[in-house]
């Protein structure tokens, strides 16, 4: 397969006049898991499980062309994968793109992030096709702009793993200082197999049902014919970013939903809560998660068992990663997290700090037969971790970066080189 990669690559070096690639040489001190250092990676350490690696990124501009290829791949003592592999077309009214590549969203989440609610960049990209419009201006009053996607899920536990359609919209307006931004998500896993291994029937007729978040037939699981087909959750999205000189402040709130009840705002506390400020050299985030309410403790109307689905037990994951929040999971999804960073820019070198406060509380996994669940306000673990480190900025783009890791029982050090050639 890398032989392949390489010889494309190369035809590519010599066929197209743009290219740009990155390398990134990655070392630890022990393979320990370390969810600090290792998540929100695309998936390149698996079960957050810390190996040395090479880390290459090609970007290619066509020659007068409107399209572009990015390649995302890694090599370890082990295996090699491809991270992303996006082809993207620019067209008058929009982007078609294939393969492997991130959602849009209407702010950019901070590297120190948890990871946003419904696509992080924690776990490996679902492949598929999508269309993203260009920003519509309406009638001078604010944007808007229209992303669509449709993808599959390889297998997951032994089955055959389901389609994913996604669909969003995102409004901002903007200021002479900043913006407003304003975005809904829905994604919907579907179809594939079951969780006894059967396989789900779709035809059109099903798919545009699912579409519009409606029950399904009686060739659909029985809780997609009594609710909806498929796995859907989604988000709002609320952002806004002032810049004024050298000071710059960012705010954002994802708030969550896994039904219903949860769209219709009944577990308003729940979602990703974020602030960033930059003022000169220094730079300070916070960021809360919290995911305890799920719109209370009894079904109907509660107990939305984030992340979780009846059909399919591997849940919002791909390959036992999180698509979204890297810190919940399907049977662990109550918790309040924590987030705080400081980074201070000298000249040819930055620092920083980061620490992470976590306490867990009992998970819905299932509808528990319409009873309440108990003890939901007991908490069941606490974790604190740290992590600091610095980054050296050398001639030629040269950087290299050392990160230090404590998360409780768990300790490591990264040692990463990146160069571009």
């Amino acid at each position: 397969m890398f032989k392949k990669i390489t010889i494309l690559y190369f035809f590519f070096s010599s066929t197209f006049a743009q290219i740009n690639t990155k390398v990134e040489l990655n070392f630890f001190d022990n393979e320990n898991q370390s969810m600090l250092i290792n998540s929100q990676n695309f998936g390149l350490y698996e079960e957050y499980r810390s190996t040395s690696n090479i880390h290459l990124s090609h970007y290619l501009d066509f020659k007068n062309s409107n399209t572009s290829i990015l390649l995302d791949w890694y090599i370890n003592d082990q295996k090699g994968e491809i991270l992303k592999f996006d082809i993207t077309n620019k067209r008058k009214y929009g982007q078609y793109k294939i393969g492997m590549f991130s959602k849009n969203k209407i702010y950019e989440s901070h590297i120190y992030s948890t990871g946003s609610m419904i696509f992080s960049n924690n776990a490996k990209i679902i492949p598929g096709v999508g269309y993203n419009t260009n920003w519509i201006d309406f009638f001078n009053y604010f944007q808007f702009k229209v992303n669509l996607f449709q993808g599959k899920f390889p297998s997951q536990m032994d089955n055959n793993g389901p389609f994913l359609h996604y669909k969003s919209v995102m409004l901002k307006k903007e200021y002479d200082y900043g913006n407003f931004g304003f975005q809904i998500q829905h994604a919907v896993q579907f179809g594939g197999d079951d969780q006894n291994g059967e396989v789900i029937p779709i035809n059109l007729r099903t798919f545009f049902r699912m579409v519009a978040a409606q029950s399904g037939d009686n060739s659909q699981p029985g809780i997609d014919q009594d609710y909806k087909i498929g796995n859907g959750l989604g988000a709002y999205i609320f952002s806004f970013e002032r810049k004024l000189s050298s000071n710059e402040l960012k705010l954002y709130y994802e708030h969550f939903f896994d039904d219903k009840s949860g769209a219709k705002l009944k577990n308003f506390s729940d979602g990703l809560y974020g602030i960033e400020i930059k003022k000169n050299r220094i730079g300070l985030f916070y960021e809360k998660l919290e995911t305890t309410n799920q719109s209370g403790n009894q079904h109907p109307p509660g107990v939305d068992s984030y992340y979780w689905h009846q059909v399919y037990q591997f849940g919002w994951t791909n390959k036992n990663l999180s698509i979204g929040n890297a810190f919940i999971n399907p049977l662990n999804n109550r918790k309040k997290i924590q987030n705080i960073s400081i980074e201070y820019n000298f000249d040819n070198f930055d620092i920083f700090a980061r620490n992470i406060q976590i306490k867990e509380y009992i998970p819905y996994t299932d509808k528990n037969n319409n009873k309440p669940y108990e003890d939901t306000t007991i908490l069941q673990n606490s974790f604190n971790f740290f992590s600091y480190g610095l980054s050296f900025m050398m001639l030629d783009d040269k950087n290299i970066s050392i990160i230090f890791a404590d998360e409780e029982d768990r300790s490591n050090i990264k040692l990463s080189l990146s160069f571009n050639i």
